[in-house]
């Protein structure tokens, strides 16, 4: 179960609250290289704060504003450790459900989540 995510959302937890019903958020963005380091604590904040695994892929190269993206994708596990593996441009992660199960049964941090509805 995958909730898809596009770049701005990221600075938004509320977007991304996990009710049960996603074991992987997938962002999509262009952060450029002078917010990474924010791109990256935030990726492995919903990660925890989630108990859920969080992709992260950021565009690289420069574009048409001259607005550099260095290589700056990652995969971090529910507990916040990075688990991604790179080669070149490539990068892979092992999802095991299973493991992420296990680990919101051991945590169940999200059984004292605020209920509420965006409108």
């Amino acid at each position: 179960r995958i909730l898809l995510q596009v770049c701005y959302d990221l600075r938004f937890p509320v977007f991304a609250r996990n009710n049960d019903d996603y074991d992987l958020i997938l962002y999509v963005a262009s952060w450029p290289e002078k917010r990474v380091g924010a791109w990256e604590h935030l990726l492995k904040a919903r990660a925890i704060e989630n108990l859920s695994y969080v992709f992260g892929l950021n565009r690289i190269g420069t574009d048409g504003n001259n607005l550099y993206y260095p290589e700056s994708s990652h995969c971090f596990f529910a507990d916040g450790t990075e688990i991604s593996e790179k080669s070149g441009n490539l990068i892979t992660a092992d999802i095991e459900i299973e493991k992420v199960q296990d680990f919101r049964n051991h945590f169940h941090f999200l059984d004292d989540r605020d209920h509420f509805e965006i409108l």
